[in-house]
């Protein structure tokens, strides 16, 4: 079995890297490259989120802890620290593209609740539905007709996904 190249935080947090790439304890783990859907749900997920009155940054780094860094697609908190949070914000949100695996995806929410993020949402903008994943639960599958919700934040999914 073959084993990832470790590669120090130093040299993590002085490259950049395209596509990005997320550091989970000295391994790399590139991020899938989006496609127009999911660019497009995920600038509509930050906009409504914003409107809401939240900061809504899409692709923002966030430091879980001194040997892990991740990348939600929109991390959303009534304010975010610069330049990037250390601290838990309310909400992170992932969109799967084809070359992602649920339980890949379910996997980076646990680790985001283990910091303290109280809530996660996960899309797939092909089949247009989405997962709702508030920690200390269970994944609660969301469709169309459904409303998401993140705490006293409410999206119906219709509204979300419209001309996506």
């Amino acid at each position: 079995m073959a084993t990832a190249t470790q590669t120090p935080i130093d040299e993590y947090l002085r490259t950049f890297y395209e596509p990005a790439n997320e550091y989970i304890d000295g391994e790399l783990r590139p991020k899938a490259m989006g496609t127009k859907k999911h660019g497009r749900l995920q600038a509509r997920i930050a906009f409504l989120l914003e409107q809401r009155g939240l900061e809504a940054p899409s692709e923002l780094t966030c430091k879980l802890s001194p040997t892990r860094y991740l990348i939600p697609d929109v991390a959303a908190a009534p304010h975010i620290a610069d330049p990037y949070p250390t601290e838990p914000v309310l909400l992170c949100v992932e969109i799967l593209t084809s070359e992602d695996r649920l339980s890949a995806a379910f996997a980076k929410c646990e680790m985001c609740h283990d910091w303290g993020v109280p809530y996660c949402w996960l899309f797939n903008s092909e089949s247009r539905v989405a997962w709702e994943y508030h920690k200390s639960g269970e994944p609660e599958k969301r469709t169309t007709s459904d409303i998401i919700h993140a705490g006293d934040i409410q999206i119906p999914m219709q509204e979300l996904l419209a001309n996506i």
